[in-house]
């Protein structure tokens, strides 16, 4: 009898810290996305990429999720529902930062002509960084 109400304080007692372990990995993975999307709006502001109102609004979203991981982690487990949820958000976060990153057609004219200027190309004789400098055809 007394080896069997052992075991049954044993067992649980194993088992236990192996899930709140695996709770423990899921927020931090989803600590290091949110992390690392910063990082990459923070990059596209330094090189030109987004616009102020482009970083305002993913700013905005990234605040949004970091609520919605604090409401889902109140109780101190993420069910799979909401681990789910969560993943799904940091998706479509990931693909509008990419999105806004990539729309050449709502940066100012000034900073798509400066990025422009930044390629150096091949000319016969130098390297040149303006396009004015190019060799026409017929002409060297």
């Amino acid at each position: 009898m007394k080896r069997l109400i052992m075991a049954t304080l044993l067992v649980p007692s194993l088992v236990l810290p192996a899930f709140v372990v695996s709770a423990h990995s899921t927020f931090d993975r989803i600590e290091d996305r949110l992390e690392r999307q910063q990082q990459r709006i923070e990059q596209g502001v330094a090189s030109g990429e987004l616009t102020r109102k482009e970083t305002k609004q993913l700013n905005q979203e990234q605040r949004r999720l970091h609520r919605k991981l604090n409401k889902f982690s109140r109780d101190g487990i993420l069910s799979a529902k909401e681990r789910r949820k969560m993943m799904a958000r940091l998706d479509r976060a990931s693909e509008h930062i990419y999105s806004l990153k990539h729309n050449v057609s709502s940066r100012p004219r000034i900073r798509t002509e400066k990025r422009r200027e930044r390629h150096w190309v091949r000319d016969d004789r130098r390297w040149s960084q303006t396009r004015s400098d190019w060799p026409r055809y017929g002409q060297r």
